[in-house]
């Protein structure tokens, strides 16, 4: 387990392993990119031939004669470009791409989370992501035309921020056998890169530096040889499964080869701790990273009674983060892996669900081809036809002999010959070409309209009548766009998911500063803002009311029934609530039942019954989780026991120190008190013996008078 979670953080685990067994995987990658590929030749085959089709005629053809029509329908350009317009306008004209939607009760809290939430998102796809629109546009186009793209989000370290790019046909690999995204076991993508981008990755760290064989370019004599070629190499990067701890469980990883080589560059988890789902002993199935910090703390409860009775010494050479390692290796030793969900990285978008139950979806180069091949080949028979028709021409026979040259008539004259008329009508026998066949005119045109009921073009001439009720004309537009607004909304469904990985993303790298920077917000929580309590994200966009007259007519029903909420009896709310709902008002209908009387039925009660359970049960898993936190606090104040019981220790050492410092340095100021003490006896009795000379010097020298020493006479007093 610990092997494992290793993983989740590095940035490149193939420095890892060997060359053998980096040469295993790179071998594996190329041969299942293979067998993808053969998956889906039928599908590819469809498309290039409906490519084919489709591509503008250059010149005339040379059958069934040279300079014969070659006349190409557009119809399945037509078609792409129709759908491509609507759903462009529809979908990407809204400034705001991504809006909030509150799951169960609506509260002020909500509301704020997810308005910041919003004009955040709205913000890194409209500014920080500045070629999402364009992007996504041209996907829309490329969409209706081949079937399907793909979109991949992803952290790139090189950028150093969240993006979502888009990958077209034929730039891609998955098996026809797959059933869905979220069980899809391989998805690989064709990329190229220049010597520049390369260099970039191998110097970040996130690429292995290998040998990459080239084919020499040296063999440009009869060029310009000032004139510089990028040299670009294949990679592929396959989202597959490898069991790289060997306990024979396949985890998800991301891949990148160097096809032309086949050597392995890098190698990155697709899995956190959140999609690792454990069975702990015979408790439920949970992910790892709602039950780890349980798990260890369990462990750790027992394993600090032991460190509490350790004496300082012993805790002391406790080494902290070993003790924690081993508190983990012992948690997960009780932990059984059960499941790896891979991390969503790949959104599929499709156009049409494949009638043959295949994973990728038809476009228009499957649907039209057959019918455009029709239309071309009847088109051009006709034009062949009428061309023939038209021109005429015959046969002059030999005894007619009136010019050699060719003779041309024109229009509105009469040519005089030399021969009588008998010889001219039996001297010439023109071809017999018939005119433009009706059934093959009939054949093009209901091949024709075949093709257009199949396309998302739409005509509304005469299906409307003057001055209709808004009802009825909503409900005409509904029925004839019906076709378009599901394929609309199938796109939709797939934002929706790109979006719902986005957040994930910013809610892992996104960085709280920038957040708060865009917001203008200093009350905005970052890491509470980023959770799945209580609100979603979705697009704006509404496929129900795709087109402005749709809303237009949407508005002119609501006018309509607005006299009901006048007299809001139980019958009128219940005929305005069934309006709303079928007009697609399904906010506005939910307000407004929101205001009948509180309804007695059994089932409510059940209902109501069912959301008190749900309540105390989320009660328990708050209480669960208060006490796991309550657990974590105390780990945390028996670690800070334990340090403050080293930290007493060395105090008591620090003062004994201190104590022995303050003895020797009292008994050296003792010493020199003492040596001053002698100093200043010396000092005295040498005073003294002084003043005594002095004295008796004084009596030998001086007259016998009365006078002692420091007496000074009158005489000299007065002076």
């Amino acid at each position: 387990m610990q092997k494992l979670l290793s993983y989740i953080d590095n940035p490149n685990i193939a420095e890892l392993l060997d060359e053998e067994e980096l040469e295993e995987i790179g071998k594996k990658v190329c041969e299942d990119y293979g067998k993808d590929r053969d998956s889906m030749s039928s599908w590819s085959e469809a498309v290039e031939k409906g490519m084919k089709v489709a591509e503008p005629a250059k010149g005339s053809k040379s059958f069934p004669w040279d300079g014969a029509s070659n006349y190409k329908s557009p119809m399945i350009y037509e078609a792409v470009i129709a759908f491509g317009d609507r759903a462009s306008s529809e979908i990407l004209t809204e400034k705001n791409l991504v809006r909030g939607c509150i799951t169960g009760a609506d509260t002020p809290d909500k509301q704020m989370r997810m308005t910041r939430v919003a004009k955040f998102m709205n913000w890194q796809f409209n500014y920080e992501m500045k070629e999402w629109r364009d992007e996504q546009e041209q996907a829309l186009y490329a969409l209706a035309s081949v079937g399907v793209f793909f979109k991949k989000t992803f952290f790139d370290p090189t950028e150093g921020k969240n993006i979502s790019v888009p990958i077209f046909y034929p730039n891609f690999a998955v098996n026809q056998n797959e059933r869905s995204m979220s069980a899809m076991t391989r998805f690989t993508e064709c990329k190229n890169y220049s010597d520049n981008e390369i260099k970039e990755r191998i110097s970040a760290g996130i690429w292995l530096d290998i040998e990459m064989d080239k084919e020499d370019e040296d063999d440009n004599e009869d060029g310009d040889e000032s004139e510089e070629v990028e040299v670009t190499d294949d990679f592929l990067e396959q989202c597959t499964a490898i069991d790289l701890d060997e306990d024979g469980y396949a985890e998800p990883y991301i891949v990148t080869v160097h096809k032309p080589t086949g050597k392995v560059v890098r190698i990155v988890a697709r899995f956190d701790k959140s999609s690792i789902l454990v069975k702990v002993g015979e408790g439920i199935v949970a992910p790892l990273s709602q039950v780890e910090q349980q798990a260890i703390a369990s462990v750790a409860t027992e394993e600090l009674k032991n460190v509490a009775a350790m004496t300082p010494e012993e805790a002391d050479a406790v080494d902290q983060e070993k003790f924690v390692e081993e508190l983990k290796s012992k948690a997960y030793k009780g932990m059984t892996i059960v499941k790896i969900k891979p991390v969503g990285l790949i959104t599929k978008y499709g156009f049409v669900v494949a009638p043959d139950g295949t994973f990728l979806n038809w476009g228009y180069c499957h649907l039209l081809a057959g019918a455009c091949e029709l239309i071309n080949t009847t088109t051009n028979q006709l034009i062949d036809s009428g061309t023939l028709a038209n021109l005429q021409g015959g046969w002059k026979s030999k005894e007619f002999r009136q010019n050699k040259k060719p003779m041309v008539v024109k229009p509105g004259e009469y040519t005089q010959l030399d021969v009588d008329a008998e010889t001219l009508k039996s001297g010439i026998l023109p071809h017999i070409f018939k005119e433009p066949s009706p059934a093959l005119m009939q054949m093009n045109e209901t091949a024709k309209a075949e093709a257009r009921n199949m396309s998302a073009v739409i005509q509304m001439e005469g299906m409307i009548a003057p001055n209709a009720p808004a009802a009825t004309t909503l409900g005409i537009l509904q029925e004839k766009m019906m076709p378009t607004s599901t394929l609309i909304g199938r796109v939709l469904r797939s934002m929706s998911e790109e979006f719902s990985k986005m957040f994930d993303l910013n809610a892992k790298y996104t960085d709280p500063q920038i957040y708060l920077q865009v917001l203008d917000d200093q009350q905005a929580d970052y890491a509470q803002d980023f959770t799945r309590q209580g609100y979603d994200i979705e697009p704006v966009a509404d496929a129900t009311k795709s087109s402005q007259m749709q809303k237009m007519q949407t508005v002119s029903v609501l006018i309509e029934i607005a006299p009901l909420f006048d007299n809001p009896t139980p019958a009128n709310i219940a005929i305005a609530t069934k309006s709303l709902q079928a007009i697609g008002e399904d906010e506005l209908a939910m307000q407004l039942s929101q205001q009948q009387p509180p309804q007695t039925d059994p089932q409510l009660l059940q209902m109501e019954h069912q959301r008190l359970q749900m309540e105390q049960m989320n009660a328990q898993l708050q209480q669960q989780n208060n006490e796991l936190l309550k657990q974590q606090h105390e780990i945390k104040m028996a670690m800070l026991d334990l340090e403050m019981k080293k930290l007493e220790q060395k105090a008591a050492e620090l003062n004994l120190k201190v104590k022995e410092q303050e003895g020797k340095v009292g008994l050296e100021l003792a010493k020199l008190d003492a040596e001053a003490d002698n100093k200043n006896a010396d000092t005295s009795l040498k005073e003294a013996q002084t003043i005594k000379t002095i004295n008796e010097a004084h009596q030998i020298m001086a007259p016998k008078v009365d006078i002692k020493i420091g007496a000074i006479p009158d005489g000299m007093q007065r002076q």
